[in-house]
């Protein structure tokens, strides 16, 4: 054995032991770090960025219809029974341009595109040319905003309605699912009759109605104007200074606080990202996320729910709750919009909860809730036939990697909704019952591919080889720091044991020693010791159990001792 093992192996011992502590507090969280963010960071040359600025795969876009199976007797104020058809789903990409680093806020500046591309194979049976029957949202929501801030000119708009839709019949459309989503139907303004009219509404448009390419007519559809059109500018922080938050939405076309909803309210504030890059939470897991609508001019939240699974990664699971949409705790009351009553007075009108009312941000009366009423009050649902709540398809939700906050998986979820109600003045509208009617609902979801899911596995999979790195140094270097130190204890005999198993009385022979011999005749014994002896007899020591053994110890103790006295009385 090397006469300095023991100091080869303590020293080793220390030095692993020492660089898997540092490592543990210093070096491998620097590491661990510098992986994440070399994916993550948003700046030129990463993933994370190149991913950002041009979306390399489809979120699905998916549409379901409310459709009428009873418009005819529903004009006439029996209860409407609905039947859901769907999904239409579309490819939804998306591009930021003109992207701008501003240094000073760490902060980006841009401009968002989407792109939206029919796709018949996960449609299924579903098709563009499919005919469904909805409300006419632009022609009731015509008549709705007419009573609400002219009333005076209802019987006009009234007397336009055949020459703007001509043939009109009822309060529905009856159309292709194409031209209602993304081509538009044609809303006609060429007679004289109704130049008034017409001209009174370019200045009110809301998004879902375009003047047409002939600068005369218009044209109405759910989503032509999101098609390929500018959406911002945008202003959203990186995340890579202590002062800013990663994702997190500063402004929106120029207005860090918006001016929709009650004035000094934190209604207008902007919060939360714009739902595709999320800020790695310092405190795991976050209570809520936040994401930023452009569409629907508000901040919504999810909130934490559970710790799950996807692709074989931890994941959090984040989901909506009713409150959002419930104005009884007072929070939410400030999206509640303002109407002037009879009398010309300001008030302040909730919706019922589960919903939320848009029209200021829209400039359409729409309300939106979560599908078929998902959380909703319970009344909601005794207006129509047709509708099932159920969590798992109806919910928000996402699954959040909780140290990228990459997210794995998630759904947005919303409804589109009209408030129909009689108006004697207005013909369509003079029979029918009062109620919130459904149109469409819609799913906007994005799972990761497997592409990205093997970049992602792969990261993890070297953080963990890291931190098993760590665990391997500290064991090994307190291993061999204990087998040094066993050894150098060994080496200067520190460490030491006896074996107590046997236990033999020797008789000590020598002229000064206490000998059971007596100075008497040979072979005599000394008379002190006699009863003693005879306890150990030869051959009895092998022959004892521990117990015995102690008994014969004790008595040899006694032995000694009589020998040293009887010593000292004869003087020696």
């Amino acid at each position: 054995m090397h006469p300095n093992l023991h100091k080869i192996l303590g020293g080793s011992g220390f030095g692993l032991l020492s660089f898997g502590l540092l490592g543990t507090w210093y070096l491998f969280p620097k590491i661990i770090d510098s992986q994440i963010h070399a994916n993550i960071d948003l700046k030129e040359g990463t993933m994370g960025y190149d991913t950002w600025k041009k979306q390399p795969f489809p979120l699905k876009f998916k549409i379901y219809f409310f459709n009428v199976t009873n418009a005819a007797a529903v004009q006439q104020g029996a209860k409407p029974i609905l039947r859901e058809r769907g999904p239409y789903v579309y490819d939804q990409y998306r591009e930021r341009v003109d992207v701008k680093l501003e240094e000073e806020k760490d902060a980006f500046r841009y401009v968002l595109k989407k792109y939206y591309y029919f796709n018949k194979n996960e449609s299924g049976c579903y098709d563009q040319e499919d005919i469904v029957t909805i409300v006419n949202a632009a022609l009731v929501g015509t008549a709705l905003q007419v009573q609400q801030m002219l009333p005076t000119a209802m019987s006009m708009v009234n007397e336009a309605v055949p020459y703007l839709y001509p043939g009109a019949k009822d309060i529905f459309m009856t159309a292709k699912v194409r031209d209602i989503l993304f081509d538009g139907i044609l809303i006609h303004c060429t007679d004289p009759a109704v130049d008034f009219i017409c001209g009174a509404m370019k200045g009110t448009l809301p998004k879902t109605i375009q003047v047409a390419p002939n600068g005369k007519d218009f044209i109405f559809s759910m989503f032509r104007h999101l098609n390929g059109t500018d959406d911002g500018p945008w202003e959203m922080e990186r995340g890579m200074t202590k002062n800013s938050s990663r994702g997190e939405v500063l402004s929106f076309e120029n207005q860090e606080i918006l001016d929709i909803w009650e004035e000094g309210s934190t209604c207008n504030m902007i919060n939360g990202s714009d739902s595709t890059v999320f800020e790695i939470p310092k405190k795991i897991p976050a209570e809520r996320v936040y994401s930023f609508s452009q569409d629907f001019c508000r901040s919504l939240y999810i909130q934490y729910e559970k710790e799950t699974e996807e692709f074989g990664m931890r994941a959090l699971k984040y989901s909506n709750t009713a409150g959002p949409l419930n104005y009884d705790s007072g929070e939410m009351r400030c999206f509640c919009p303002f109407f002037e009553d009879e009398d010309g007075e300001e008030q302040q009108v909730c919706p019922m909860n589960g919903l939320a009312d848009v029209t200021p941000c829209m400039k359409a009366p729409v309300l939106l809730s979560f599908p078929h009423f998902y959380l909703g009050d319970p009344k909601l649902l005794d207006y129509v036939t047709g509708l099932n709540p159920q969590k798992d398809i109806h919910e928000i939700y996402a699954h959040l990697e909780p140290t990228t906050a990459t997210p794995l998986s998630g759904k947005k979820r919303v409804q589109l909704n009209i408030e129909v109600k009689p108006i004697d003045e207005f013909d369509l509208l003079e029979n029918v019952t009062r109620g919130i009617f459904p149109i469409i609902w819609l799913d906007e979801g994005v799972v990761l591919p497997p592409d990205f899911v093997n970049i992602l596995t792969s990261n993890f999979l070297k953080i963990k080889m890291v931190n098993a790195m760590k665990i391997v140094l500290i064991i090994s270097g307190l291993g061999l720091a204990t087998a040094g130190g066993i050894l150098a204890l060994k080496k200067e005999r520190l460490l030491c044991f006896a074996n107590s198993d046997t236990a033999d009385i020797t008789t000590i022979k020598g002229k000064d020693s206490h000998s059971a011999k007596s100075d008497g005749p040979e072979g005599t014994v000394n008379p002190a010791f006699e009863g003693n002896m005879a306890l150990n007899p030869p051959g009895l020591n092998k022959s004892l159990n521990n117990n015995q053994r102690q008994g014969v110890r004790g008595n040899a103790q006694q032995w000694n001792a009589q020998v040293w006295h009887s010593g000292e009385a004869n003087g020696n």
